[in-house]
């Protein structure tokens, strides 16, 4: 077993050492380095495809097939992670598909000691999945680097600090995030769009003469701003948005507290 220990007061050191005597203190076995998992899988074209990690990469695209075909790669950051403990979970019926990082457990006092049976750093999943077009897409992760080309199905994205990067979306977005980097690019507005961030700046690409609404629940006007020819509706009394833009269409709304949002046209 791998565990840290820093100076600290006897009664945890002797906590942890029991701890240890109980599960044992068989040296850790060599980790490979990575390892990949693969498959293509029936979907329906109109299905869902939900991928659910930690940090790493994630990379989407779409194709004409009623299919989803994903590789993942699982690699350690550091000698020592959890590779060879760490699986991929796959979940699937005939029109859902659901991918989800599967740590082994571990033990963790914070700042005192971490105990896991494949080490204390956590495997990187990195994704590369081909879906198909219209098939909707709904992204879960902690701090992963994730870019999405092409779609018309719904996307929902949910993130803390992870950086996103999506081209050619035609169908509904949601996005949730805390401290993330995003930049959005539309083909068409076809259905609602829903921003929803604490921080950390958003830029959303629009087609040029696109119609909408706009609502926003901002702390600050100028946290919003819109480049040539799109042009904002005034602002309201408490330093907000409400109103058509290119005489209205789907709804796109925003809420942020600190971040920065910019609309641009292509």
């Amino acid at each position: 077993m791998m565990a840290s220990l820093s100076s600290h007061p006897p009664g945890v050191v002797l906590a942890v050492g029991l701890f240890l005597g109980l599960i044992g203190t068989d040296p850790v076995q060599a980790q490979p380095a990575s390892k990949t998992v693969s498959d293509t899988v029936a979907l329906d074209p109109s299905g869902i495809v939900e991928i659910d990690t930690r940090s790493g990469s994630i990379t989407v695209q779409t194709w004409n097939r009623a299919e989803v075909a994903y590789e993942v790669r699982i690699e350690s950051p550091t000698e020592g992670g959890d590779v060879a403990l760490t699986t991929l979970d796959v979940t699937r019926n005939e029109d859902e598909l659901e991918l989800d990082a599967d740590f082994p457990w571990r033990f963790q006092i914070p700042g005192v000691v971490t105990i896991s049976p494949g080490g204390t750093e956590r495997a990187l999943f990195h994704y590369t999945v081909t879906i198909p077009h219209a098939a909707g897409l709904e992204i879960d992760d902690y701090a992963a680097t994730t870019t999405i080309d092409g779609g018309k199905g719904p996307v929902r994205l949910d993130t803390y600090s992870g950086t996103i990067t999506a081209s050619g979306l035609g169908g509904r977005l949601e996005l949730e995030a805390y401290d993330a980097s995003a930049q959005i690019s539309f083909s068409a507005l076809t259905a609602p769009i829903s921003i929803d961030t604490y921080s950390g700046p958003v830029r959303l690409t629009l087609p040029t003469g696109a119609g909408f609404d706009l609502d926003t629940d901002l702390q600050r006007a100028d946290q919003l701003t819109a480049s040539e020819p799109l042009s904002l509706p005034p602002v309201t009394d408490d330093d907000n948005y409400d109103g058509p833009v290119n005489g209205g269409g789907p709804e796109l709304s925003i809420e942020s507290y600190s971040g920065t949002i910019e609309l641009r046209a292509p």
